[in-house]
């Protein structure tokens, strides 16, 4: 399965100045925590039922409370995450679940053409 194009995979490579394979590690590194904060953001706003900011729309007594901070072994090396809370802790996330720490599988499964997208267009 062919994710990126040659000439998008050389565009990443100039535009984050990768010289080394320890570059690439770091890249790899960044987009996946980039990638599972903005998923767990998305569940949290899906079990909360309202977009962050959006109070308007806000029908629970429940809302968001801050991150707390996780680290996480993937096939690149430890990840530093901010998992988001909300204030009744009634919140489970589902793509990295409480208190797993291995997210190896996970990983290979997030799709690196999405990923490139979200870094070109952060939300």
């Amino acid at each position: 399965m062919k994710v990126l194009k040659k000439e998008e995979l050389k565009g990443l490579i100039r535009a984050n100045k990768m010289k080394e394979l320890g570059d690439v590690n770091e890249f790899i590194r960044q987009i996946s925590k980039e990638m599972l904060e903005t998923m767990l953001e998305e569940e949290l706003e899906g079990h909360l039922g309202y977009e962050r900011y959006d109070s308007e729309n806000k029908e629970t007594d429940n809302s968001r409370n801050g991150y707390s901070s996780k680290k996480v072994k993937g096939v690149a090396g430890e990840i530093g995450l901010e998992v988001p809370r909300d204030r009744k802790s009634e919140f489970t996330p589902v793509v990295v679940k409480k208190r797993q720490r291995d997210i190896s599988g996970l990983e290979e499964k997030i799709n690196l053409k999405t990923a490139v997208k979200c870094q070109k267009h952060p939300a």
